[in-house]
């Protein structure tokens, strides 16, 4: 179908804000000459995704906006939604998306008190205790055991996140005590220092 049909059909409309009883024969006929449209794969758009999905749609001839809510971050564990607006220029025959904002699908996960964790830590390497967070290389080294501590559950960069806050307030907390971290490699390492 061409985007003629579009255009004559929203040329029988007022300007503004599309009412809901015209919304759904709007959108129906849109995704219908979706593919003809310059610029409609952009983001990964596809016409099957507008249905039902499609808030906020707006006549201004020659211009038909709307937004849509995108998953796509959301495969990757994100908890967000980013929410697109589209521009279609029925006369031009083009299609244009701007990333307008974000929903927050699910809550947050809840901060972790990285500090108390990081005490909790550095009182097993103090002590000098056996621990499934602990493996120790030698007397005066020690591994933590990230995935014991932070284990990798939840949306990845909050993951990293919390790891990258704990590493740094445990660093803190264990050079207090005489243990500094190996500057090489990717493990988390501590060695003693000589003189303790």
């Amino acid at each position: 179908m061409t985007i003629a049909k579009l255009r004559n059909y929203l040329n029988t409309l007022a300007s503004g804000l599309i009412d809901n009883e015209h919304k759904d024969e709007t959108t129906s006929i849109l995704a219908d000459c979706w593919t003809s449209l310059d610029g409609g794969d952009a983001e990964g758009m596809h016409a099957d995704k507008l249905s039902g999905r499609v808030e906020d749609m707006t006549w201004e001839s020659p211009l038909l906006s709307f937004k849509i809510e995108r998953h796509g971050r959301t495969v990757n564990g994100s908890s967000r939604a980013d929410v697109h607006q589209w521009v279609i220029d029925v006369d031009r025959g083009t299609a244009s998306c701007f990333v307008v904002g974000h929903r927050q699908l699910t809550p947050n996960s809840p901060r972790l008190d990285v500090k108390s964790l990081a005490r909790g830590v550095a009182a097993l390497i103090l002590e000098e205790k056996h621990d499934p967070k602990l493996t120790w290389l030698d007397a005066r080294s020690v591994k933590v055991n990230l995935n014991e501590v932070i284990p990798k559950v939840g949306p990845a960069q909050t993951i990293e996140d919390r790891r990258r806050r704990f590493r740094i307030e445990l660093g803190h907390v264990l050079e207090s005590g005489g243990w500094c971290r190996r500057a090489k490699g990717s493990h988390l390492v501590f060695d003693r220092s000589e003189g303790e």
